[in-house]
């Protein structure tokens, strides 16, 4: 494969617009009919709560106030994502607090990602249908549904938009350099960053741009000293992603979700790493088994499955450096693969995920580029081969290979829309979501939490609880199946078990806002109100500005009759989040008993 050069206009090998038009069309439609069922899934339990549906700033729409804290605050997040708390509080202006309008917005992005990937890739190298073959890839494959069909990964999908564009600013500075074409990159860049941190490989993907498809290395003088140059041009870039992703840090450390190394000690991490790099592999080649939720494993996964897993990592980058010259595309996909997971590998562990599906979106782009570019290189050898005396044969044999080519790549990419299509509808609620996670994945307690949560919501105490306690047997350490254990027992007006399990809660966890806010919750409906009320003002100190707590405490302070503190608590709801009914209603009520 050629390089295509930055110095002049870079160009399509394809008669008209129209084609591209029609592969966009085509794409599109590709894309809708995968993800069909979209508009009909609803909101789900993990990070959804907190992201979007009990997010007071998101349910609001755009206020001025509730786009002062998307750049100011954390509340609810792990990572500093100011334009995706923005574009959902956009959503609920536009389609209100109900779950269709925030999965349209995703499907949408998705697709524009879709149409915009196959013309970069066009643009960049000229090569039309195997551009068309990465972007339909990228729109089915299975590992890609739970950053469309999650609404809380909106991040995903919003960043890979900022992602391409910023790219195709960096192709119009390429061509022609200057510090406003520059300031775009810079720009788009900053974009992607407020949408997902995880964009801070953009610089190192531009520089391997530099060597593959766009040659800058070849144009640039001097064997050492332009590609010297080449990566100074990116100083600026790295400057910027380190300065936000040292806000994403300081934020991850404010909600406490980065791992510690007593619970994910280094040799851990390393080895659960180099696993996980493999493991997305197999499951590009094979995506089943797919869970929104794959367990850390304890103690680090096995030693022969490390090994293998680095020996293959070894040599697929030894082939890769091996091929720069002759493919230059396999050294790009498959370092681009490498950089772009990083960030989200596992080395700096936030939550308690092995991997994700999530964070494969942007990174199996370099994968799908190395398979198309290096199968449509393999049947152009094919199709070419032969005597040079067998000219009579050569258009006979075009049109085997074609037909081959079209049937091979056909039926793998049908399959993968079959796939991708059945794991759309996992994501419909929360109990198929975890009930299937359950079904392929082994000792898994956030599923089992997420599933009696659910469950629980649903009134089905009795099939809740044994799913609380199956995630305490197969990890002690977890504070929330505990402390649902303990509303749950409260939903079923076992106070006396409540009060119980609430105290072994606090025993293990004494300065946990959670834990004095259930063993509260227990106590009051056990009416031991005083004590109630001493445990909800400890979680209202140890976590100020959290909602429930603050509704609670404020209930349990009208109760005993002080209904000038209770109005206070309830006071403090509304200037969190002006349109909470019931504080509304309760505070009026407080002030009428006060007069």
């Amino acid at each position: 494969m050629r390089h295509v050069s930055s110095g002049r206009v870079l160009s399509w090998n394809v008669r008209g617009k129209w084609t591209r038009l029609l592969i966009s069309l085509a794409l599109v439609g590709a894309t809708l009919l995968v993800y069909w069922q979209v508009p009909r899934l609803g909101f789900v339990n993990f990070d959804d709560p907190t992201d979007v549906f009990e997010n007071p700033q998101v349910q609001a729409g755009l206020t001025r106030a509730g786009i002062v804290s998307a750049f100011l605050t954390v509340h609810g997040q792990d990572y500093w994502r100011p334009l995706t708390r923005l574009s959902l509080m956009l959503d609920t202006q536009l389609g209100g607090p109900g779950p269709r309008v925030y999965h349209l917005t995703n499907l949408l992005l998705h697709t524009v990602n879709t149409v915009l990937l196959f013309l970069l890739l066009g643009t960049m190298t000229g090569c039309v249908w195997r551009s068309a073959l990465v972007a339909l890839l990228f729109a089915v494959h299975p590992l890609h549904v739970e950053s469309v069909a999650w609404i809380t990964e909106r991040k995903d999908v919003l960043s890979m938009l900022f992602w391409i564009l910023a790219i195709f600013a960096y192709l119009g500075y390429a061509r022609k350099r200057g510090w406003a074409r520059y300031v775009l990159v810079l720009l788009a860049l900053a974009a992607g960053l407020m949408s997902k941190p995880t964009v801070v490989t953009l610089p190192v993907v531009l520089l391997l741009l530099d060597f593959w498809p766009l040659g800058r290395f070849k144009e640039a003088p001097g064997r050492y000293g332009g590609a010297v140059r080449l990566a100074l041009e990116k100083v600026p870039m790295l400057v910027l992603a380190g300065l936000l992703s040292a806000i994403t840090i300081r934020a991850q450390a404010a909600v406490k979700t980065l791992g510690s190394l007593e619970r994910y000690p280094l040799d851990v991490r390393l080895s659960s790493s180099i696993v996980a790099y493999a493991r997305y592999i197999v499951k590009l080649l094979w995506p089943s088994g797919l869970a929104f939720f794959y367990p850390y494993p304890r103690g680090g996964p096995p030693a022969i499955e490390v090994l293998a897993a680095a020996t293959f990592l070894g040599c697929a980058t030894i082939g890769a450096i091996f091929l720069a010259r002759r493919a230059p595309y396999v050294a790009f996909g498959w370092f681009f693969y490498l950089v772009t997971l990083l960030p989200m590998i596992g080395i700096v562990q936030v939550g308690n995920q092995s991997m994700a599906d999530r964070y494969s979106y942007i990174p199996l782009t370099g994968l799908f580029i190395v398979a198309v570019w290096g199968i449509a290189d393999l049947a152009a050898r094919w199709r070419d081969g032969g005597s040079r005396h067998e000219d009579l044969a050569r258009p006979a044999r075009r049109a085997r290979v074609a037909m081959l080519a079209g049937v091979g790549a056909g039926m793998p990419i049908a399959a993968l829309m079959v796939c991708a299509s059945i794991q759309v509808g996992y994501w419909r609620d929360s109990i198929a979501l975890c009930t299937r996670a359950l079904a392929v994945t082994e000792a898994n307690p956030f599923a089992h939490t997420n599933l009696g949560e659910a469950l629980s919501r649903a009134g089905r105490m009795d099939e809740a609880i044994p799913h609380f306690r199956e995630a305490i047997r197969i990890d002690p350490d977890l504070l929330q199946p505990r402390a649902n254990l303990v509303l749950a027992r409260i939903k079923e007006g076992n106070y006396d078990e409540a009060v119980r399990e609430g105290g072994d809660l606090l025993r293990t966890w004494p300065d946990d806002p959670d834990a004095h806010q259930v063993m509260g919750r227990a106590l009051a409906k056990q009416g031991r109100r005083a004590e109630a009320a001493v445990h909800l003002a400890e979680a209202v100190r140890l976590r100020p500005g959290d909602v429930e707590s603050v509704m609670h405490l404020g209930v349990v302070l009208a109760e005993q009759g002080e209904y000038e503190a209770a109005a206070g608590r309830f006071s403090d709801v509304l200037r969190i989040d002006p349109d909470h009914a019931a504080a509304r209603r309760l505070l009026d009520a407080a002030k009428a008993h006060r007069r």
